[in-house]
């Protein structure tokens, strides 16, 4: 039989417990940061995903929205101009201040539409850990 690195039973310092309860503590620590590490990962590999496609489809549908805009309002400006016999610098401010306030309405819709948090699954779970946490130093 194998001598124990603690020594036979008789010479025993009553440590065996002691080293196996920190082995097991480090042990499932270990496994618990793997876990939480591994749902960090899942998740920001989705979140980069879900961010990179919505960055080129709003970049792609900006960039033609925007050519046809400019040449549509370029045409309906000059067109207003003629129809209302206004000087055709009037009628541009009166679009562009239209422009303008209809800019401001749009970013405070997508202030609200951003406000929601991207890893809401990880910020559950670790608001749980802290809960759990408060809960085991309290008693």
């Amino acid at each position: 039989m194998p001598e124990s690195p603690f020594g036979t039973p008789e010479e025993s310092t009553g440590n065996e417990g002691l080293g196996n309860l920190i082995r097991s503590l480090a042990d499932t620590s270990l496994g618990y940061l793997h876990a939480r590490l591994l749902l960090l990962r899942i998740e920001s590999k989705e979140a980069t995903s879900v961010l990179t496609r919505r960055i080129w489809l709003v970049s792609s549908a900006s960039s033609f929205l925007f050519l046809a805009y400019a040449f549509g309002v370029v045409a309906l400006v000059s067109l207003g101009a003629e129809r209302f016999e206004m000087r055709w610098e009037h009628l541009a401010l009166i679009v562009a201040a239209a422009h303008f306030v209809l800019g401001l309405i749009f970013f405070a819709l997508v202030r609200l539409k951003l406000s929601r948090p991207l890893f809401e699954a990880s910020l559950k779970e670790f608001k749980k850990d802290r809960e759990w946490l408060q809960n085991r130093k309290n008693s």
